[in-house]
């Protein structure tokens, strides 16, 4: 069973939580929980994988990685576009390096721009040793 978490940033209290915790130690199913919690008023009902997600640490690890593997694309793919629009104005390699390490925080090498264009795409870093890929 998930531990109860901090309630910064949630839908439905720590109450609701509970409730679909101890029905789920009844037997029901998470379908189940989710129609009991609608016929009890709890609006809006919470759907049946955030209630998996309050059952199951294993679903909330899993959507946790989803979440951080969508997030890293959404974050190269800015990156990509702002390359690609620097670019497009007619700034060189070394000053397109330069204000994309400006406007993200992180280094950003010339050969790092010059490896995103050929590839087509941002291209994360190398990660020096003992390092991860930014």
């Amino acid at each position: 069973m998930s531990e109860l978490r901090p309630l910064t940033g949630r839908r439905h209290p720590i109450t609701v939580v509970r409730r679909a915790q101890r029905l789920h130690e009844g037997g029901w199913t998470a379908h189940a929980i989710r129609r009991i919690l609608e016929q009890q008023g709890v609006q809006p009902p919470p759907s049946v994988s955030t209630i998996r997600r309050w059952l199951d640490d294993g679903c909330l690890e899993r959507h946790r990685a989803r979440v951080r593997n969508w997030n890293r694309q959404q974050a190269e793919d800015a990156r990509w576009r702002r390359l690609v629009a620097l670019r497009a104005l007619g700034l060189s390699v070394s000053d397109t390096a330069k204000v994309m390490t400006l406007d993200f925080g992180d280094p950003v090498t010339e050969h790092a721009v010059m490896r995103s264009e050929q590839a087509g795409r941002w291209m994360r870093p190398w990660a020096r040793a003992g390092q991860e890929a930014a």
